[in-house]
């Protein structure tokens, strides 16, 4: 039978059948798509009839947020419980209450550990508020862990072992991993300062061949018309709307539905040349490290990535839409 809440216990899910814990069985590949897969360890019954065991599973929540979207998943003793996609979080740009409420669209009920990994949060007040909110919305977790997106890149991309992880979705960052910590780090600056490779720099280069008149007449009538794009509306979106970010990076779907044109290819060469350009500054003594990437960005534009990683001495690891699957991987194994 299914007990629930218990003072003395991180539970959850109580299966009683027996005197003694009953350990799980080997672990069981769960396929998530086509190309991603993950392990967790299944709870099997005992064979013998007569004995009770019982087994407390502790529900986990894992978190991966970015600056336009987050993922949230949570496991139970079978696998994925439940998988939502909501809104990005940053505690740049929204308060205490406005995170917790952003929290509270998943159900609370059973969940002991979290771990959140997130844009914004390599610093520590940036931490603490974002603690702060999660145990307001979750006041029954023991345990709550939160750290940097780039983290969760490099534990979800890397596992245990040494690497080079990268996020390139609607802003970019990268750092050098030991398979335990991160040794060193790399951009994470915003797209005004740095955020090479990002979405948001790739819309903001062809924001500003549009204004200056340098795109080819068949894409300016493009964007005028999907977006009703003119330099009126793209100054204020920039300058006097928020999150100018999301709104450049906005832009990279049409790149994307484009890039069989000349003037496309020739941008994003340059834009992902920029990127191994400054990664290679920042990690010259690395380059024996396997590269992976995560995000949007690294997963619409791989081919791209990889043609300009030609020129460069990096050799391309794994490339993942998200570093969720990875990120269950490694929060359920010793």
């Amino acid at each position: 039978m299914f007990g629930g809440d218990n003072s003395n216990h991180p539970a959850v899910i109580l299966l009683v059948i027996g005197r003694q814990a009953y350990k799980p069985r080997k672990k069981r590949t769960f396929h998530l798509t086509g190309e991603e897969k993950f392990s967790y360890p299944p709870f099997a019954l005992p064979q013998q009839p007569g004995q009770f065991h019982f087994q407390y599973i502790t529900m986990i929540l894992i978190v991966d947020s970015g600056s336009t979207k987050s993922e949230w998943t949570i496991l139970d003793g079978a696998g994925i419980a439940l998988q939502q996609i909501l809104e990005g979080i940053s505690p740049f740009f929204h308060d205490d209450e406005e995170m917790a409420q952003a929290f509270r669209q998943i159900p609370p009920k059973g969940i002991r550990h979290i771990h959140y990994y997130g844009t914004g949060c390599s610093s520590g007040p940036n931490r603490a508020k974002v603690h702060l909110a999660l145990k307001k919305a979750f006041p029954e977790a023991q345990l709550v862990e939160v750290d940097s997106d780039i983290m969760g890149a490099a534990r979800g991309l890397c596992q245990h072992e040494p690497g080079i992880a990268g996020i390139l979705g609607t802003g970019s960052n990268s750092c050098v991993f030991d398979g335990e910590s991160i040794v060193k780090q790399h951009g994470g600056l915003g797209y005004i300062l740095g955020d090479e490779g990002s979405g948001a720099v790739l819309g903001k280069m062809m924001m500003q061949d549009f204004l200056n008149h340098k795109l080819p007449a068949h894409l300016e009538k493009e964007l005028e018309e999907q977006f009703s794009l003119n330099r009126e509306l793209l100054l204020h979106k920039v300058y006097r709307q928020p999150l100018p970010n999301r709104y450049l990076a906005s832009f990279a779907p049409f790149v994307h539905h484009y890039r069989e044109d000349d003037y496309i290819q020739g941008l994003l060469a340059r834009h992902f040349s920029g990127f191994f350009e400054s990664l290679l500054w920042a990690f010259s003594s690395y380059t024996d490290l396997p590269l992976h990437l995560t995000g949007s960005v690294s997963w619409y534009f791989k081919e791209e990535i990889l043609q300009a990683s030609k020129q460069f001495p990096f050799e391309i690891g794994t490339i993942l839409k998200g570093p969720i699957p990875g990120l269950i991987q490694f929060h359920s194994t010793p």
